[in-house]
């Protein structure tokens, strides 16, 4: 079959790039060796999918129309040589395409030519352009480190100029991109060690400690890029990452806002993940509505600008709807969860817009009291993830009590007790009753006609605050 690394970079190109690298390969300029255009035009006979039982050597050596039964070993050396030298051109194509049509990485290898040729001025020109490129894009991750390359490559060519003043003017100031690469290493390290990768926790613990961002950035070279605030973002994300300080949480939601216009889009929607990622924890271990109103209207601020994925032509991925859909739950009313819907659905992955509009239409049911629509649409809705699964089962727990299923409801939480066995993270975010006890409270008390206690009701009121569905759990709670 054809070789795994070929296969691997043929599959990404589209037929327009296939078409340039049928031209590519024929140049004698990028191969001066055999023909491989029949090779390439057996291999890509399948694209993009390239099947591995059509694919084998034997039939490829046939889509050649060449005989391999005479001499097979030699032909299938001869194969596997072609094989090497088409990957080889493949790479090649690749990194060319990417040069050419990346304005900044065509600048930067242009400078770097300009510099190793001694054409110094024609290399800081080029580096004038890298940067006013890295600053139009506006302030991602790879803003700081590749202004410290430029600052380096301008640095070198004033010194073959013999310029050396010049030269160490360049390299011995500490502009302000310095700092935001060392303040972003500790973040991302920092982040590493929030997931549980092994990182010096006590040393990037001393060092964020230790920091006065204030103080060093005054004693940093500005480039007036807005990175000043970048890097006092990065440094309250460290101290978030260290102590989970709500207060520090709500910081970092204004200076996301306020310093939105000058990020770039791939570092805003970053950014933005990391906002749902850390307000999640806060929702389902301090306060789910005080989290979520405040996370929902971030939600509304970033879709308010046109922003879905990291860049403008990404899709919305579905299981980021169903998340948004949960904490429009706990906090807005039919109708404005509703006009998300309706503003919003077309936006995610068309291949998994259906399971999407399932998820949404089964919340929207409930909250319309049409529990016998939710479950339908519940039931309707294909390979949920593990969240999604629990945030199913406990919408199903409740329409079953609101339409008196008493005996679907009992097997519905016997399974979703061994569900919660299994799932140690969702088990543990439970606050003092589960969801699935308090259900059980709810069934007996209403089956029995009986009023549930004030003490038990505190507790029960205590529990649910880490709940999307404390609204109605303190409706139903309240009517006995």
């Amino acid at each position: 079959m054809v070789k795994s690394k070929l296969v691997t970079i043929l599959k990404t190109f589209t037929l327009e790039e296939l078409k340039r690298f049928d031209k590519f390969i024929a140049s004698p300029y990028h191969n001066t060796g055999r023909n491989l255009k029949p090779l390439l035009k057996a291999v890509t006979k399948y694209h993009p999918n390239y099947p591995a039982d059509k694919l084998t050597d034997e039939k490829i050596l046939k889509l050649m129309k060449i005989s391999g039964k005479s001499n097979g070993k030699n032909t299938s050396s001869q194969l596997n040589v072609r094989f090497s030298e088409l990957t080889k051109l493949a790479k090649n194509f690749a990194v060319i395409e990417r040069s050419i049509n990346n304005s900044y990485i065509y600048s930067k290898t242009l400078a770097q030519f300009y510099l190793d040729k001694n054409l110094n001025n024609l290399c800081r020109s080029e580096i004038s352009i890298c940067r006013k490129i890295l600053y139009d894009d506006g302030l991602g991750e790879e803003y700081a480190p590749e202004m410290i390359l430029l600052q380096r490559l301008n640095a070198r060519s004033h010194y073959q100029e013999n310029k050396r003043e010049k030269s160490i003017k360049e390299i011995m100031h500490i502009p302000m991109y310095s700092l935001s690469y060392f303040v972003t290493n500790i973040k991302v390290q920092l982040y590493s060690n929030h997931i549980e990768y092994p990182v010096n926790y006590e040393f990037l613990k001393k060092t964020v400690d230790c920091l006065n961002i204030d103080e060093l950035a005054e004693l940093c070279t500005d480039d007036g890029s807005g990175l000043i605030n970048k890097i006092k973002y990065d440094y309250k994300r460290c101290q978030f990452y260290l102590y989970e300080n709500p207060e520090i949480y709500t910081e970092l939601i204004e200076y996301y806002k306020k310093n939105f216009e000058c990020l770039s889009d791939m570092i805003r929607w970053q950014y933005f993940l990391g906002l749902m990622k850390s307000g999640t924890k806060l929702m389902s271990t301090q306060d789910y509505y005080s989290y979520a109103k405040q996370l929902n209207l971030l939600i509304d601020f970033i879709f308010a600008n046109g922003l879905f994925s990291f860049s403008r032509t990404e899709p919305l991925e579905d299981v980021l709807f169903t998340s948004i859909v949960k904490i429009k739950f706990a906090v807005e009313n039919f109708d404005k969860l509703q006009k998300f819907a309706d503003n919003y659905l077309h936006k995610v992955k068309p291949e998994f817009r259906v399971r999407a509009d399932n998820y949404v239409s089964a919340f929207l049911s409930f909250m319309k009291k049409d529990f016998n629509k939710s479950l339908e649409y519940i039931n309707a809705i294909t390979s949920p993830t593990i969240s999604e699964k629990n945030n199913l089962y406990k919408l199903k727990m409740a329409a079953y009590l609101e339409l008196n299923y008493t005996e679907e409801l009992y097997y519905l939480l016997d399974s979703y007790n061994h569900f919660m066995t299994n799932n140690t993270r969702f088990r543990n975010s439970e606050g003092q009753y589960r969801f699935s006890e308090i259900i059980k409270i709810l069934l007996v008390n209403k089956l029995n006609k009986t009023t549930i206690s004030k003490i038990e009701k505190e507790k029960i009121f205590n529990s649910i605050k880490t709940s999307e569905f404390e609204w109605w759990l303190k409706e139903k709670t309240q009517e006995l």
